[in-house]
């Protein structure tokens, strides 16, 4: 901050004139940090006459306070760029240090939560800390990525052929193949899986690979009890 003076000398009272200003005080500048700064400087007329003005509480703050983000889905810790089912809610937390000798001008308001529900593999969220003196830090969450949406799972074949009474006397092969539009497979899924039931009993099997989870293939039947795991 520059602070700039101008001093006068009135005519005495009792009449003539006043020795004058030879010159006036140089600008003073103040580029230290705190609440309690202040400037002075001396007027001086011809005749030596002095007088001190100043000018004061000079409040300085340069440092930017320091804004963080935390975020959590469906009351679990969330990180940008995992997938995720659920809203994901982004809080903020703001502080200023004070700098060294100094105090800092504090931050007023906190920024609120943010709720991102929109489903989409680039959302995003953010909150700005500002302070008394108008710096300004800003926290981001991104990207954010929300799928709501089960994938889906369609039994595509199966082999061999059952007879004409609906019944094979051999193992049955059957092929299922699975969709998701958004957040895409486990990284052990496959969109296409194979279920290879013996003849003998209904299966009750369970695949490690994350798609299908469950399989059920009755002689030929094709009754199916599957669920399929996406990455949301």
């Amino acid at each position: 901050m520059v602070v700039s003076y101008s001093c006068s000398d009135p005519a005495p009272s009792g009449g003539g004139a006043a020795s004058g200003i030879p010159a006036q005080p140089a600008d003073s500048t103040v580029s230290n940090e705190d609440d309690n700064l202040s400037a002075s400087a001396t007027c001086s007329d011809a005749a030596d006459n002095t007088f001190l003005v100043g000018f004061g509480p000079i409040m300085i703050d340069k440092t930017a306070p320091q804004a963080a983000a935390h975020a959590t889905s469906g009351g679990d810790p969330y990180t940008a760029g995992d997938w995720t089912k659920d809203d994901v809610v982004v809080s903020y937390g703001c502080s200023d240090p004070d700098p060294a000798g100094g105090h800092a001008s504090g931050v007023p308001v906190t920024p609120g939560e943010d709720t991102v529900s929109d489903e989409g593999a680039a959302g995003s969220a953010d909150g700005t800390c500002t302070d008394r003196a108008g710096n300004g830090d800003t926290a981001t969450v991104s990207p954010i990525r929300i799928d709501k949406h089960a994938p889906t799972v369609e039994y595509t074949s199966a082999s061999p052929d059952a007879n004409g009474a609906g019944w094979n006397n051999t193992d049955v092969t059957a092929t299922f193949t699975a969709t998701d539009n958004l957040s895409g497979f486990a990284p052990t899924g496959d969109p296409t899986m194979t279920v290879v039931q013996d003849r003998q009993d209904a299966a009750d099997e369970r695949l490690r690979d994350g798609l299908l989870e469950r399989g059920d293939v009755l002689h030929g039947r094709h009754a199916a009890d599957t669920r399929l795991l996406d990455t949301g």
